[in-house]
């Protein structure tokens, strides 16, 4: 069964944007940022392993689909984990149950945009991320 436990805040208001941009430098100059988020209640427990449950793991599945979806339309976007999910609980008063995963700001970028070099063309070699058995 799909839980679907994902909650997603469309934030493009002036005052959304204006709250987003003070909890965290990573909106960026986006026009609207999308706040993905969880909603515990209805998380898939697993039986065998106390404590372990599919939120986070939901929430970033989906928001990595957007963001393939909105490349496809020619819409840039980032993923942002850099921010205190608890302060953006209360800034934008969520539910208790539902917790803050990550952000998408998303825009058209600009002709000048291009990725930080230093965190796009460093890797490490795939035999270290890699283990055949």
């Amino acid at each position: 069964m799909n839980f679907q436990l994902q909650k997603i805040y469309v934030l493009k208001s002036s005052e959304a944007i204006g709250k987003i941009r003070s909890l965290t430098r990573f909106a960026y100059d986006a026009p609207v940022v999308l706040l993905v988020c969880a909603d515990k209640t209805k998380v898939w427990r697993s039986p065998s392993e106390r404590g372990y449950d599919i939120g986070e793991m939901d929430a970033s599945i989906v928001c990595t689909h957007m963001m393939l979806e909105a490349w496809e339309l020619g819409i840039g976007s980032a993923w942002v984990c850099g921010f205190d999910s608890q302060q953006m609980a209360k800034a934008f008063d969520l539910p208790e149950q539902v917790q803050p995963i990550c952000l998408l700001p998303i825009g058209y970028p600009s002709d000048k945009s291009v990725p930080y070099e230093e965190w796009h063309s460093t890797f490490r070699p795939l035999s270290e991320t890699v283990e055949e058995r």
